[in-house]
């Protein structure tokens, strides 16, 4: 449905990057906060999946192998942040209305987390995303805890 959609000539763009927005990108994101620990393979393949999506609303595909646009353009004219980017927000928003719960044993998780340094990004908790500045990054690039930080480790 949504591939025909995207697709049509007759809508304008404006239109299909709404249609996206409501319909499309909530469904990549569905449940974010408990499967956030995502592999930088997996996080790097929705990505793609979104920005050949993007593509598609913008009638910015492939087809003319002479005009290639890059993922800044398209990210750019679509308005749109980047879905890891996205993603980590909603989940922060998640875990801050956590924060403040009235359940004292969720008190106590968030006041050990708190004291907790966090040396490495590497596998980070739910909380220790809290810690991680989101607003400064680049478009074009996954947060940082994505990113393999040794080659050949399974995660990293």
């Amino acid at each position: 449905m949504y591939a025909g959609i995207l697709k049509s000539k007759y809508l304008p763009s404006q239109t299909k990057l709404l249609i996206y927005k409501v319909a499309i990108r909530p469904l990549l994101i569905y449940a974010f906060p408990i499967w956030f620990s995502i592999s930088p393979v997996v996080a790097n393949n929705m990505e793609i999946f979104e920005r050949n999506v993007l593509r598609k609303c913008l009638n910015k595909n492939f087809q003319c192998p002479s005009k290639r646009y890059s993922n800044e353009f398209i990210y750019t004219n679509a308005s749109i942040k980047p879905l890891c980017h996205y993603a980590m927000q909603q989940h922060l928003k998640f875990v801050e209305r956590l924060e403040h719960h009235e359940n004292p044993l969720m008190n106590e998780i968030f006041e050990a987390n708190h004291n907790t340094t966090w040396t490495s990004s590497t596998y980070l908790s739910s909380v220790g995303i809290l810690h991680e500045d989101l607003n400064n990054v680049n478009l074009t690039s996954p947060p940082q805890f994505y990113i393999k930080a040794v080659p050949c480790s399974h995660r990293g």
